[in-house]
C-alpha cells in the first residue's frame, strides 16, 4: 500500500496474525495507525514519509517480532510510545 492516499487504515482491533511487513511508506495523507497488537507476527513497519503521521499506537510496544521500524521524514509525528527492547 505504498504512496496510497489513505487517512486512515481501520478502527478498533483486526486479527492480523499473519502479517509480517506493513509497508505503508509515502502514504502523504496517513494521519494514524490503527491498534496493532493482534499483528503477533510483525516484523517490519515502514513508514517513512508518511508526512501527515502525528502519533504511533502504544500497541507497537507489544510487537514481540518487530525488528524494524521506519520513521525517516514523519515531520509531523508528534507521539513515539516507549519501546523498551532494541531493535
Amino acid at each position: 500500500m505504498r504512496c496510497s492516499k489513505l487517512e486512515k487504515l481501520w478502527g478498533g482491533i483486526k486479527n492480523l496474525g499473519s502479517l509480517k511487513v506493513l509497508d505503508l511508506s509515502f502514504s502523504m495523507n496517513l494521519i494514524e495507525i490503527p491498534n496493532l497488537s493482534k499483528a503477533v507476527k510483525l516484523e517490519k513497519i515502514n513508514l517513512d514519509g508518511c508526512k501527515s503521521l502525528e502519533h504511533l499506537p502504544s500497541s507497537i510496544c507489544k510487537l514481540k517480532s518487530l525488528q524494524h521500524l521506519h520513521l525517516h521524514h514523519c515531520s509531523k509525528l508528534e507521539y513515539l510510545p516507549e519501546i523498551s527492547k532494541p531493535m
